[in-house]
């Protein structure tokens, strides 16, 4: 009688290890749950506040993301305002461009 329960014992330990084992698997392919993922290029939100303060050749833009204010790491909002701020001057510079282009083109 012994012999059975422990043979009963071991059986319910392998098939709780097993079941542990293959469903703990399932779960970390899932990925973690409930985590925001850290400010890149592809998570930016597509609303911009842009002021442009002058537009001449010098200008001088200021971008400001609400999404990023008071995040927990403040350098990681430094960084993502830095590069949306790049962005926006990219942006402002080609649309110079294409104005002053196109002022030129009407005085012809």
């Amino acid at each position: 009688m012994k012999k059975n329960h422990i043979l009963i014992f071991l059986a319910v330990i392998i098939f709780a290890g097993l079941f542990w084992v293959l469903f703990g698997n399932l779960r970390k392919q899932e990925g973690p749950i409930n985590t925001s993922p850290s400010p890149t290029a592809q998570t930016f939100p597509s609303v911009k506040q842009v002021e442009i303060k002058e537009v001449t050749e010098k200008y001088e833009v200021s971008v400001k993301y609400p999404q990023f204010q008071g995040l927990s790491n403040p350098q990681a909002e430094n960084n993502a305002n830095d590069f949306l701020e790049k962005d926006a001057k990219d942006y402002v510079a080609s649309f110079i461009q294409i104005s002053t282009s196109q002022d030129f083109l009407s005085e012809l």
